[in-house]
């Protein structure tokens, strides 16, 4: 039988001290308060992501057939994928992006109106 002293699971109430290498769990942390709620920047960091994943793929798409030339991929199977995959791209980046500007643009207009009283 061990002490109670010998290890981090029993009554003792000798703190324990983990040994080098030895993996020790830290202990629980009360909840934090979230943040209330934001609707307005939640919409506006979202529009961000989804801008800057599509533009990601834009860059990768027009990348990855130059990187498929210089892996001596015949032309002829470059240029199918490059017809295949770029159009759908440009048109979901050009999507995004005329909504993007349209709302902003929207919203500029919002705050230039008088406001208008019944």
């Amino acid at each position: 039988m061990s002490s109670d002293a010998d290890g981090p699971y029993g009554p003792s109430l000798v703190p324990y001290e983990a040994k080098p290498g030895e993996l020790v769990s830290e202990p629980l942390q009360p909840p934090q308060p979230a943040k209330a709620w934001n609707g307005p920047e939640h919409f506006a960091q979202s529009q961000r992501w989804i801008a800057y994943w599509l533009l990601g793929v834009l860059s990768a798409s027009v990348v990855i057939p130059w990187i498929a030339l210089f892996c001596n991929m015949p032309l002829p199977k470059v240029q199918e994928l490059t017809t295949m995959t770029f159009a759908p791209i440009v048109g979901l980046v050009g999507a995004v992006t005329g909504f993007y500007f349209g709302e902003r643009n929207a919203e500029r207009r919002r705050m230039q109106e008088p406001t208008k009283r019944r």
